[in-house]
């Protein structure tokens, strides 16, 4: 495994006494600093960079790697955002005179909030598992996460890349597909004035759709739908899903306010 920061850095000290925050709280909940990409920067440049240093921290042959995939929130190219990855490795080892990656080497992206690096790491399990027994697979994890300036979200912000070497015989941790997963029990419902067939995509893997619909959109968007009696627990549901929409943004306006009359925050080097 190798990580990978930008070179910028905000101190979360100096961060609070720009915005007024309560610095110990800050650094009880976040920490001490965030990281900031460079003008030069952008999230492909920060995942080739963790397979740069994965390959020469493990003395890895790049002529091994069949499978390199790309864990991400943060893509700005929705063609070949791993290919870019690759390209930059490759252009890389070459510049040092080191064999590139191999021709067939596999190159997909996982675009997900949150697990888009597990997803990477996933599939390059299930690589090695069918056509890739006797090759080596690296899944990198990068993102850049910005908020507002002054906002309470700023302080929880960042950028970096992981890459994990996966193989079959793994020497520091061994996953079982077959008990890996995800689930939720509930996520938060925010108000959306679109037609009916948007709700149905929204909403349809839940049986709270038909309730939801009939007690917010227009009339003339009930009849699509399938009828549905809302249920008490259905509409307190909803009603608390709309009191939180709108606590959230009292709070985002609060901080655009706030913010207005502070001087610039730079970041140090």
């Amino acid at each position: 495994m190798a990580i990978y920061v930008p070179p910028y850095r905000v101190d979360l000290e100096r961060w609070s006494d720009w915005t007024g925050n309560d610095a110990s709280k800050i650094r009880a909940v976040v920490g001490h600093a965030f990281r900031m990409p460079g003008p030069d920067q952008n999230v492909y440049t920060l995942a080739a960079n963790a397979v740069l240093r994965l390959i020469a921290q493990y003395g890895i042959d790049p002529r091994r790697v069949g499978y390199l995939a790309l864990g991400t929130e943060s893509s700005i190219d929705n063609a070949a955002g791993a290919v870019i990855v690759r390209g930059l490795v490759d252009q890389a080892l070459a510049s040092e005179g080191k064999p590139v990656l191999a021709r067939d080497c596999e190159v997909p992206e996982f675009k997900h909030a949150c697990l888009g690096g597990v997803y990477a790491l996933k599939g390059g399990l299930r690589y090695l598992a069918c056509d890739g027994r006797d090759r080596q697979a690296i899944a990198v994890s990068a993102d850049i996460a910005e908020y507002a300036r002054g906002s309470s979200g700023e302080p929880t912000q960042g950028a970096g890349a992981v890459a994990m070497l996966l193989e079959t015989s793994p020497r520091l941790l061994e996953l079982d597909l077959a008990k890996g997963g995800s689930a939720s029990e509930y996520r938060g419902l925010v108000p959306m004035r679109h037609c009916a067939r948007w709700m149905r995509c929204l909403f349809g893997a839940t049986d709270l759709a038909p309730a939801i619909c009939a007690n917010w959109l227009p009339c003339s968007c009930i009849g699509r739908i399938t009828a549905c009696r809302a249920t008490p627990w259905r509409s307190a549901i909803w009603r608390r899903s709309v009191r939180m929409r709108r606590k959230a943004i009292k709070i985002q306006r609060a901080n655009w306010t706030n913010i207005a009359a502070r001087p610039a925050c730079r970041a140090k080097t």
